[in-house]
């Protein structure tokens, strides 16, 4: 069973405003879950990689690679997890 586009936009949402409001732990949970949901379409749990991705990159030492890493193993040959 797909999950619905709409409910895949919310949770993505959610993570940046819980980013947002220095919930950056719980942000990444939200992420996470979605990156392992096997109901989702690739291009939505690549989605999730890049934005767990880009949130880590804007504190130094946050594991920005280990995420873009993720991505790659899950994708190798998406072209947009190259750091």
């Amino acid at each position: 069973v797909r999950h619905d586009p709409g409910r895949l936009e919310a949770r993505l949402r959610l993570a940046a405003a819980l980013q947002k409001q220095g919930r950056r732990q719980e942000a990444l949970v939200v992420l996470r879950a979605l990156q392992t949901d096997p109901g989702l379409a690739p291009e939505a749990r690549r989605d999730a990689h890049l934005l767990e991705a880009q949130m880590l990159r804007s504190v130094p030492g946050e594991g920005d690679i280990a995420a873009y890493s993720r991505g790659l193993q899950a994708f190798p040959d998406d072209t947009r997890l190259l750091y």
